[in-house]
């Protein structure tokens, strides 16, 4: 029968000894990093001008991260991460509708809200878009950012774990 090795022993062969700098040798014990500040930057970032729809008659465009708040953290434990992430997000969209001139004929601009985006939401995530000066012209715009913009959102949303993991 196998015994339990002995601190004193100090088998050269054991992965994980005691260390007086304290340092986590190959990840092997659980660690927590907060990356809130900075998946705020990177979202900030990558969700300005994500095109929704363009052509001869106007566009449709996600431009910015207007407020985020709630906690970004990854935990490690053996070399593995979980990104673990719990937000309400409020992202800005603009949209314009040109003339037989090209000239923007309508301007309309708003927000998508996102109330609960965490690894447990995603596969069903609620969003809601509003107009910030809604007028039935204008309401085909916001029509376009419900249609199509919420699931290039989706979309984007559906890689946040692999995003957060990498780092």
């Amino acid at each position: 029968p196998r015994t339990m090795a002995k601190l004193e022993e100090a088998d050269k062969r054991w992965i994980v000894k005691e260390r007086e700098d304290g340092k986590n040798c190959n990840g092997w014990h659980w660690t927590e990093t907060d990356l809130t500040g900075w998946s705020e930057d990177n979202l900030k970032e990558k969700l300005d001008g994500i095109v929704v729809r363009e052509d001869a008659r106007g566009y449709v465009k996600i431009v910015g991260l207007d407020k985020m708040t709630g906690d970004v953290t990854v935990q490690s434990r053996k070399q593995k991460k979980f990104p673990l992430y719990e937000l309400e997000l409020l992202i800005n969209w603009k949209a314009e509708l040109w003339g037989d001139d090209g000239k923007a004929k309508l301007e309309a601009n708003g927000k998508v809200k996102i109330p609960d985006l965490s690894e447990e939401t995603y596969d069903d995530l609620e969003m809601t878009v509003t107009c910030d000066d809604e007028t039935n012209e204008k309401r085909p715009l916001k029509e376009a950012v419900r249609l199509e913009g919420i699931p290039k959102a989706r979309a984007f949303f559906d890689h946040f774990d692999l995003f957060v993991s990498k780092q």
